[in-house]
């Protein structure tokens, strides 16, 4: 046997350091990609005028739901939409900004919520589409319409009344439990849709 000036056995405080700093270079690997590939911010933005705002929380949580980051924002005709990089923009048209379309012209999806607004053929391109919501949700205080199967038939709470309609909008046109559920489906309809 050869000789040698030092004990040629590792000490258990040495091998717990090697071991860590080994399982943390196979940490960095696995971790490195998913950090470096992950997207910088939301994915979509959604404006809600003013007089669907109620509604921001569960199109939120329903756009999250269906794998996109969101950003809600706030606009109006005297605070347009505006474009964000390679963000889509879904713009919800009602009444009381339909008269001011240059305010969403950064829209690449319109979800129009009004049957009696007609849009400009010109703002309707290749690249952009409209969806007309107005069947599901439509305007005026106290509407109310058919029930879709979706909505629990409870006796009129946040679903179906006995009469098989659902309120929509309150008594001052905002849109109630059921109109903000709505609302959130046509927005996560209109992201799925090419």
């Amino acid at each position: 046997m050869l000789e040698t000036d030092h004990d040629e056995r590792v000490s258990p405080r040495r091998w717990r350091a090697g071991a860590f700093g080994g399982l943390a270079l196979v940490a960095a690997w696995l971790l490195v990609p998913m950090v470096s590939t992950s997207t910088p911010g939301p994915d979509v933005a959604v404006g809600l005028p003013a007089d669907v705002s109620n509604a921001q929380d569960r199109v939120e949580r329903y756009v999250r739901e269906f794998g996109h980051g969101v950003v809600t924002v706030s606009w109006s005709c005297d605070a347009p939409l505006t474009a964000a990089g390679d963000r889509r923009t879904v713009a919800v048209v009602t009444s009381d900004v339909a008269p001011c379309p240059e305010a969403f012209a950064a829209a690449s999806v319109i979800v129009l919520l009004d049957p009696s607004v007609s849009l400009d053929p010109g703002l309707v391109g290749e690249d952009r589409r409209v969806i007309d919501g107005s069947g599901l949700i439509p305007g005026g205080p106290g509407a109310r319409i058919g029930c879709a199967w979706w909505e629990p038939f409870d006796g009129g709470a946040v679903g179906c009344e006995p009469d098989g309609q659902v309120t929509v909008r309150d008594s001052t046109g905002a849109l109630t439990e059921a109109g903000a559920e709505r609302l959130a489906r046509l927005v996560v309809a209109a992201l799925s849709t090419p």
